[in-house]
């Protein structure tokens, strides 16, 4: 087994729990179109999708969805970092991997990553960010860690990917990297792990299993 050279994160529910900030987005979408609130199922859904996906399930059936697209598009995601919570540890579990490996995002969200990671400061830790603007077929499809992959010139199993949903979990799978699932026990994984420090562990866990 060749050692890890990368670990990659997904964004919502691994490195920030953004439950709230991506309902009162939705929400408020919905409210200039005059729509109800999202329930229980809806909410699932637009959690781990794209806006482009998710304005397509909140307006399937609608004539309006593509004006709902092009505002989606324009509303200001600011208002709403506030409301987002970083998980615990993640900074120090950050400095702790700069200096072993490369390290990565493959997320979903489009225009708001790069904002949200300069806002809480952690844009410097990262050498490699990949959204869905990034690429042509956004998670669960493979395309954005192959891209992680090819970009850092390492093998698939070399490349550690963090994700809370079964789209990170079949992306994942699909791109054949190690998949290390965040807090949701349900999903079918390499590791399983509750909190940021057992990357660590793996790291050296595997160092420890090398030639």
């Amino acid at each position: 087994m060749k050692p890890i050279r990368v670990v990659a994160y997904d964004c919502d529910g691994v490195l920030f729990d953004s439950l709230q900030a991506n309902i009162a987005y939705y929400n408020e979408l919905l409210a200039r179109f005059g729509k109800p609130p999202m329930g229980e199922d809806a909410v699932n859904i637009v959690h781990h999708e794209t806006v482009a996906r998710s304005v397509q399930f909140l307006f399937q059936g609608d004539p309006r969805m593509n004006e709902a697209l092009q505002v989606a598009k324009s509303l200001d995601y600011k208002p709403f970092l506030c409301m987002m919570t970083m998980e615990p540890h993640l900074v120090e579990v950050l400095q702790g991997l700069r200096t072993r490996v490369k390290i990565a995002i493959a997320t979903n969200r489009t225009s708001t990553i790069r904002p949200l990671l300069a806002e809480t400061g952690l844009d410097k830790y990262f050498d490699l960010v990949v959204s869905a603007l990034d690429v042509t077929n956004p998670k669960p499809h493979p395309e954005a860690l192959r891209m992680v992959a090819g970009h850092f010139n390492v093998e698939p199993r070399q490349v550690l990917f963090l994700g809370d949903s079964l789209s990170d979990q079949q992306a994942a799978a699909d791109a054949g990297v190690l998949f290390a699932a965040y807090k949701n026990p349900h999903l079918t994984a390499d590791f399983h792990i509750t909190d940021h420090r057992q990357v660590l562990d793996i790291l050296e866990k595997e160092l420890e299993g090398s030639p």
